[in-house]
């Protein structure tokens, strides 16, 4: 819940990146950020703001660069000029339309 107390994301994200390194020595690991959702959206009134999406992944990116741990903003692919998600990626401006998990894809790789 991006509208909620992210206080314990540091120990719950520990928990996760132990887990994998305990199964998997030497692996690197990324942090993605949130897609934000559109301006109408975000709008709405609800929790899910852009707003709050950019704080959770600056909460991440923080926990990743003290984590050598790499992060990747995937926002500035899809967002329109205001920082919002693009209308033209979305149908119900939250997610990304099928198509363009391919770019999303190919950008993952490419920054990897």
């Amino acid at each position: 819940d991006l509208s909620g107390d992210n206080s314990s994301l540091s120990d719950e994200l520990d928990a996760i990146i132990e887990t994998i390194e305990a199964s998997q020595e030497s692996v690197k690991i990324y942090l993605i950020g949130n897609l934000h959702v559109t301006a109408a959206k975000s709008d709405e009134g609800s929790g899910l703001t852009n707003t709050n999406i950019s704080d959770f992944n600056q909460l991440l990116a923080q926990y990743a660069a003290g984590a050598d741990i790499t992060y990747l903003n995937p926002n500035d692919l899809f967002d329109d000029s205001t920082g919002a998600l693009d209308t033209q990626y979305s149908g119900d401006g939250k997610h990304l339309l099928g198509k363009y998990y391919s770019v999303l894809a190919a950008w993952l790789v490419q920054s990897a």
